[in-house]
């Protein structure tokens, strides 16, 4: 029952939160990933430039299209976050609903709804079995 309530809530909030405008829902996405990766370990951080390095750019991945300018802001914030001068490219994938996804190379790091669902979820399932 727990379970089925919890998928409940995490369809609503979905369908909620494509009520909200998509520039606002883009700046809030922005605003935790880089809360998230000002948080890494530096050998995390090193990895991830590695995995970039490699690859040659960060790929970002949202629900919908960034206009130009939400694509020069992120574009901006992310170098910020991580190194100057990364090259960065932009593409879609409507199944993430909402949220982004940050392609290092074969290193994917999810800030999705789903992600956020899923680690909601493990929690409450430790909770209520006290793991």
């Amino acid at each position: 029952a727990r379970r089925a309530a919890f998928d409940l809530g995490a369809d609503i909030a979905a369908r909620l939160l494509q009520e909200v405008p998509e520039p606002l829902r883009s700046q809030a996405w922005l605003e935790r990933i880089e809360r998230d990766l000002a948080a890494l370990a530096p050998q995390q951080r090193a990895a991830l430039l590695r995995e970039l390095g490699a690859a040659g750019a960060l790929t970002i991945v949202t629900a919908v299209a960034l206009t130009g300018e939400q694509q020069d802001s992120w574009r901006t914030r992310l170098e910020r976050a991580l190194t100057p001068g990364i090259r960065t490219e932009f593409t879609t994938d409507p199944k993430l609903i909402a949220g982004a996804e940050l392609h290092f190379g074969g290193t994917a790091v999810r800030f999705t709804l789903q992600s956020a669902v899923q680690a909601l979820r493990a929690r409450l399932v430790r909770d209520v079995h006290g793991t």
